[in-house]
C-alpha cells in the first residue's frame, strides 16, 4: 500500500483527537483511507496484534547473515524453505528454515497468541494531564487528557 500525504495539511492543522487526525489523513489524498483500532471493539474482525516472535521461534530457525541477502523467493511447494540471493546475477541459495521438529499441519492452521494492549499507566495519564493538557484545545482536553485516578 502506498500512501500519499500532503504534509502541508498536517503542519497547518490543529489536531487534538484521533478522529481529527483520521479526517486530515483521509482528506490529504484520494487514495488514503485510515483504519482506526478501537480498543473496546471485541469483533473477531477487528485489528489484532499477535505474538509472532514466539510463534516463528517455535517452527523456524533464524536465517544467519540475512543482511547480505537482497532477493528472496518463497513457494507453497516447499513450506519452510526460502530461496535467497545477494544480487540478481548470482544463483539462488536454497535455505531450509523449518525446524525438523516442526508440525507443518499445525503451523499452517494455527495463529499465534493475541497480544492484549495494556493501555496507559497511571503515571502516563498523570503526565498527559499535567504536562500536555494545557496545550490541547479546551473543548478536547477531557477526551485527549482525562484526569488520572487519584491515589
Amino acid at each position: 500500500m502506498i500512501w500519499h500525504v500532503d504534509f502541508f495539511i498536517f503542519r497547518k492543522s490543529d489536531v487534538s483527537t484521533v478522529w481529527q487526525l483520521v479526517k486530515i489523513f483521509d482528506n490529504s489524498a484520494k487514495c488514503n483511507r485510515s483504519e482506526v483500532y478501537n480498543e473496546n471493539d471485541d469483533d473477531e474482525n477487528s485489528l489484532k496484534w499477535y505474538r509472532w516472535d514466539n510463534f516463528f521461534t517455535k517452527y523456524f530457525k533464524p536465517l544467519r547473515g540475512i543482511g547480505k541477502f537482497h532477493h528472496f523467493r518463497f513457494t507453497s511447494d516447499e513450506v519452510g524453505v526460502v530461496f535467497a540471493r545477494e544480487t540478481l546475477d548470482q544463483p539462488e541459495k536454497r535455505l531450509v528454515l523449518l525446524k525438523e521438529s516442526a508440525n507443518v499441519p499445525e503451523l499452517l492452521t494455527t495463529l499465534p497468541e493475541v497480544i492484549q494492549p495494556a493501555g496507559l499507566t497511571e503515571e502516563r495519564r498523570r503526565y498527559l494531564y499535567n504536562e500536555v493538557r494545557p496545550f490541547v484545545q479546551f473543548n478536547f482536553r477531557d477526551e485527549f487528557c482525562p484526569r488520572a485516578s487519584e491515589e
